[in-house]
């Protein structure tokens, strides 16, 4: 899933006009966001970031940039996945 700070209406209008094969969650006060550690408190947005989270709700991976032109590639994000928890 994705999470940003857009409104619900703007996360749905993305996930239509960009094909989105997941879910979009909208979090406008940057909670979840904060919480995650990785609010750009400066431009009210999140750094790009991404997160493998395990069933119980631990973080087993994460990769966060300053620019959405530096994450990582699928094929790491796979690697991370495949490689099971630390």
């Amino acid at each position: 899933m994705g999470i940003s700070v857009d409104s619900v209406a703007k996360s749905q209008d993305l996930i239509r006009d960009l094909a989105l094969s997941f879910p979009l969650l909208s979090d406008p006060d940057l909670a979840v966001i904060r919480a995650y550690g990785v609010a750009d408190e400066g431009n009210g947005i999140a750094w790009p970031a991404e997160f493998l989270v395990d069933a119980g709700g631990a973080i087993r991976w994460r990769a966060t940039a300053q620019s959405v032109g530096t994450r990582p590639s699928a094929r790491d994000v796979l690697a991370a996945f495949d490689a099971g928890p630390p």
